[in-house]
């Protein structure tokens, strides 16, 4: 089984953790650094809104990220896959000798792996736990980045709010207020800037 690969293919739990957490933290600063008076002051209050996973699996540095993450998975995966075998040759062991065992014996099997198998769902869920860890450290310089670009383009556009489609809090909109493809423009120049 691919334990660490299958807890982080599509990045979706952690992604939506994470972009929600960055979507309210910009809203947070968007509410706090547009005065209610300048709100209620605009004849219209201008809108737009992101699709962040789009931002997320198009932003520079993001395959990189992923292919450094991937490569540093592969000795934690094959850590899992090999302990996954020792017990499986364990239980398949036990399981064509138990009827020549005596009781006593096969309790003994019996407990041999179910402690095992505890050992190893332990060390599966420590090891998933470095993979978040990681992936979440990989991708959190992306994930500031994405915000500051969101940021410029929302004060260059004096726009009052920027939402995120991803995150579920838009039901329908005009096409002509989505701003992904703006935000990994101003992603692009600045991992540009960056570069010189």
């Amino acid at each position: 089984m691919n334990h660490i690969h299958a807890a982080f293919d599509g990045r979706t739990l952690l992604e939506k953790h994470s972009m929600r957490s960055l979507f309210m933290a910009l809203l947070g600063l968007v509410l706090m650094s547009v005065p209610a008076a300048d709100v209620a002051a605009q004849a219209t209050v201008r809108m737009g809104f992101v699709n962040s996973q789009a931002l997320i699996r198009e932003a520079p540095g993001t395959s990189e990220a992923e292919a450094l993450f991937q490569s540093e998975m592969a000795a934690p995966q094959q850590e899992i896959d090999r302990l996954e075998l020792n017990l499986r040759r364990l239980m398949e062991a036990f399981q064509a000798q138990q009827a020549t065992l005596q009781p006593e014996a096969r309790q003994m099997r019996v407990n041999e792996i179910e402690g095992r198998r505890a050992d190893f769902d332990t060390r599966v869920q420590e090891l998933e736990q470095e993979a978040a860890a990681r992936r979440e450290a990989l991708f959190a310089p992306i994930f500031e980045r994405i915000g500051e670009a969101i940021e410029l383009v929302r004060e260059e556009g004096n726009y009052a709010f920027i939402f995120d489609t991803a995150a579920g809090s838009i039901l329908s909109a005009d096409p002509g207020l989505d701003l992904t493809e703006v935000v990994l423009g101003r992603l692009q120049q600045m991992a540009n800037s960056g570069n010189e």
